[in-house]
């Protein structure tokens, strides 16, 4: 276990089974997810959990969480898409770099399967301690 920060930037695609009217509760469904389970794998502290998203049209919806009691915050214009691309930024503290990337890997593949889309990694930073 680490007091230090760890911290995870990824870029992921988003490939929706048909064009999603849920956008934003698959984007929802992650972020509390992430932090839910940032939580139960021994983090102390979540400094925050952001995403940008863009759809193939250049609308866009930015995400972020904090807290469980408040949820996910979301704003833009992003509603329907087939495709989209999805920059993630995670800081925590109290656990190392490859429980986090195990957390976000886990998170990706529950999601997918209960929100009728598919994913892939377009770009991975090192996650850094």
């Amino acid at each position: 276990m680490t007091e230090s920060p760890t911290a995870l930037a990824s870029e992921i695609e988003l490939i929706f089974n048909r064009s999603s009217k849920g956008v934003r509760n698959a984007v929802e469904g992650i972020l509390v997810a992430l932090f839910d389970q940032c939580l139960e794998r021994g983090a102390s502290v979540v400094g925050h959990i952001k995403c940008f998203v863009e759809g193939e049209r250049g609308d866009f919806l930015f995400g972020s969480i904090t807290s469980l009691t408040e949820g996910a915050h979301l704003e833009g214009s992003l509603r329907t898409a087939k495709h989209a691309k999805v920059v993630f930024n995670i800081i925590v503290f109290g656990i190392e770099s490859q429980v986090l990337e195990g957390v976000f890997q886990k998170v990706l593949g529950e999601q997918s399967r209960m929100g009728n889309f598919s994913f892939r990694v377009l770009k991975k930073k090192p996650s850094c301690t």
